[in-house]
């Protein structure tokens, strides 16, 4: 890996994503890549489970010497998967 990410992926639920903020630009991912002067691309997807969240980073095939970010969600929260999805249930 290069000591200069072309640039910064984030993965992780609700609060990466921005689900209560007026804009994704408002979000700590969003704002360490401007800080870096960085270009930008939020993965993240509001309601997941910590296994979906592996599962979106194992699964996601677009790398190029990226800087990763990862925030994971409460262990509360559960993913079930049957023949045709997955499943998120939280205990809300």
């Amino acid at each position: 890996m290069s000591n200069v990410s072309p640039r910064i992926i984030s993965f992780g639920a609700s609060i990466t994503y921005g689900s209560e903020l007026p804009d994704q630009s408002y979000t700590w991912s969003s704002i360490i890549a401007d800080k870096l002067d960085k270009p930008y691309r939020c993965l993240a997807k509001p309601a997941l489970s910590n296994a979906g969240i592996a599962r979106h980073i194992v699964s996601y095939d677009d790398y190029d010497d990226d800087l990763v970010l990862v925030m994971w969600t409460s262990g509360t929260r559960y993913e079930f998967r049957d023949a045709d999805s997955y499943y998120q249930i939280t205990p809300w």
